[in-house]
């Protein structure tokens, strides 16, 4: 399942960001875990790489290129955008490449490097893409939209909010859209673009039996139940909502 395969690399995500961190700190560091291998960008790098399903890695940097490495630390190719990126790539089941610039251009890039289509979005885009199961893309844009795109990049619906979206999606399993807004609320979207449900999280001081929940770290982090059966923690804006 996309939503599932899409997640599963952030735990290696992490370490390959731990390992590139490594690269940076002196060599007479004392060491038990030897580095692998070294690759130097063009810029710095402030978004997580993605990893694909037969192990390459797909690290965005700031010199506005997209780098395409293979598990042995060598170059497989680089794609130079007119922009930065925002946020980091997100790999769909076939391979194809997602990922945004900042001046609101997604995409989407084989996995030979070759652009398959671009869709330029009226606004910068405010998170990463998420995919769903049936190659829907969806696209948190600035104004509080979010854009429901074909496999081909064609407009399937688009949805207005009236705050500010600021993190990416996440889908349930259900194929719901879930969303945090920048006036602390959690919007539920079906798959048709209509909204299904809003609510209000309170901030960590505060206490409601609403939600059923109570806070974790110091603000927005809540745990909500539905028919108990799912649990969604949402965390402070930028990071998406999280079911397990």
């Amino acid at each position: 399942m996309l939503f599932r395969f899409s997640r599963l690399p952030a735990i290696t995500v992490t370490l390959l960001t731990a390992f590139m961190a490594v690269s940076a700190i002196n060599a007479q560091t004392e060491n038990p875990h030897p580095l692998l291998w070294r690759f130097v960008t063009g810029g710095q790098i402030r978004n997580a790489p993605a990893l694909s399903h037969n192990s390459i890695i797909y690290l965005p940097a700031d010199d506005r290129s997209l780098y395409a490495i293979y598990p042995d630390g060598e170059l497989k190719w680089s794609y130079k955008s007119g922009h930065k990126f925002a946020g980091s790539p997100v790999i769909g089941y076939d391979g194809t490449v997602y990922i945004a610039t900042v001046k609101g251009t997604l995409l989407a890039l084989a996995p030979n490097g070759r652009v398959r289509w671009s869709f330029r979005a009226p606004a910068a885009v405010t998170g990463a893409p998420a995919i769903g199961s049936d190659g829907t893309i969806y696209l948190p844009v600035s104004g509080g939209l979010l854009y429901a795109l074909t496999y081909s990049g064609k407009e399937k619906w688009h949805y207005q909010y009236s705050a500010e979206i600021c993190s990416s999606p996440s889908l349930g399993p259900d194929g719901s859209i879930y969303l945090g807004a920048e006036n602390r609320r959690l919007l539920a979207i079906d798959r048709e673009g209509h909204k299904k449900w809003e609510v209000s999280l309170p901030r960590s001081e505060e206490h409601t039996s609403e939600l059923q929940s109570h806070s974790f770290i110091s603000y927005a982090v809540f745990c909500l139940k539905k028919k108990n059966i799912h649990r969604l923690h949402l965390s402070a804006c930028n990071f998406p909502p999280i079911f397990f």
